[in-house]
């Protein structure tokens, strides 16, 4: 019985004109995002590999000098992309691209992409995940909304109950009929993708691995909005009204939801700004942790305890260099001060991800 009402919904949806219509502009659309996608990876990618050179050249080539000052030269290291970037770049135009490597100092990581847009382009990004979270639900709604109200206005839902056609056998057999006429649809644009992603990129069993993963979410995903838009038009009497009820859900979840609940998130749990957050580091530094004494109390101390170990009364009897080791007494308490500013910073963002909402 499943099995009829999975083919007859199957053919009717093939049968029906807005499929075709669909199925074309999802592979125009998805395929020019994804086109635009991948040139944009790749782009991002030959700059860094470029820069990244140019940078080793300038270390490599900084002269002959003393060990420590050749390590204060720095040196710029970039954050590999994995070829999935070109599918969904995730957080990346919001996260620093590059770190600065330097002595005595742990830096974050700098240049995000977004600072230099508008608002407009925050918003939303020209990308296939775009296409793939946003905009193919409004495919799933396109083709669920009236799975039942149609049948309830046709009067034909009555005549199935009166073949005896249960209500659960009924719902499965739309709903599975539903999810393959979407995978139809979608099948030749994600052929195209995977080609791309062969002819661009040299793919690792792991993204291999992380492409399947991501599919597998993916169809999940989808396959919660059509049982939302099944179970909408279960419970409403007109299509028209189904349909509204499904885009007002569709804006609110997915534009509305992530930016409302980010702001939620930040308001709640706050974070620092950069400025703030380097200055109440180097205010530790300088004046202390609790109980430990500013910096010049700090190494009076220290003084006393390297005087006493060795048993002198003067630095200058000291039979170790002093100056190494007030530096790594330095470097020790630096670190320490660093660590727990960057731990406070990470328990906040992971407060602010599980109880609100993932940044965006």
């Amino acid at each position: 019985m499943i099995a009829a009402i999975i083919r007859k919904e199957l053919l009717a949806v093939l049968r029906d004109g807005r499929l075709l219509v669909l199925a074309f502009s999802v592979f125009a659309v998805l395929s020019g995002f994804f086109l635009a996608s991948v040139a944009e990876h790749r782009q991002v990618q030959q700059e860094k590999q470029a820069v990244g050179a140019t940078a080793k050249e300038q270390w490599d080539t900084q002269g002959v000098k003393n060990p420590h000052a050749a390590a204060h030269f720095g040196i710029y290291v970039f954050k590999p992309d994995s070829p999935l970037a070109s599918i969904d770049p995730g957080l990346r135009q919001y996260t620093g691209q590059a770190l600065w490597l330097e002595p005595h100092k742990r830096n974050g990581a700098r240049f995000n992409p977004a600072a230099d847009q508008g608002l407009a382009g925050r918003f939303g990004q020209a990308s296939a995940g775009f296409v793939l979270y946003a905009l193919l639900p409004l495919l799933v709604i396109a083709l669920a909304f009236n799975a039942v109200t149609q049948e309830r206005e046709q009067g034909t839902l009555r005549m199935l109950h009166s073949l005896g056609v249960s209500a659960t056998k009924l719902l499965l057999g739309k709903f599975t009929g539903l999810l393959l006429a979407f995978v139809v649809v979608l099948t030749p644009a994600m052929l195209i993708a995977v080609i791309i992603l062969y002819q661009n990129f040299d793919l690792a069993g792991d993204d291999i691995l992380r492409l399947s993963a991501l599919s597998g979410v993916l169809f999940v995903y989808y396959a919660v909005f059509a049982a939302l838009a099944m179970s909408t038009s279960i419970h409403f009497k007109s299509s028209r009204l189904a349909l509204f009820v499904l885009l007002a859900f569709w804006t609110g979840s997915v534009l509305i939801a992530p930016r409302l609940g980010a702001t939620v998130a930040e308001m709640l749990v706050p974070t620092p700004s950069a400025a703030a957050f380097w200055a109440a580091i180097k205010q530790d530094i300088q004046q202390g942790l609790a109980n430990d004494g500013d910096h010049d109390a700090r190494e009076a101390a220290f003084n006393a305890q390297v005087l006493k170990q060795y048993g002198v009364a003067r630095i200058e009897d000291l039979p170790v260099g002093y100056t190494a080791l007030k530096r790594s007494f330095n470097d020790n308490y630096s670190e320490r001060v660093h660590a727990l500013h960057f731990d406070r910073l990470r328990d906040a963002f992971e407060r602010q991800g599980p109880s609100i909402s993932p940044r965006c």
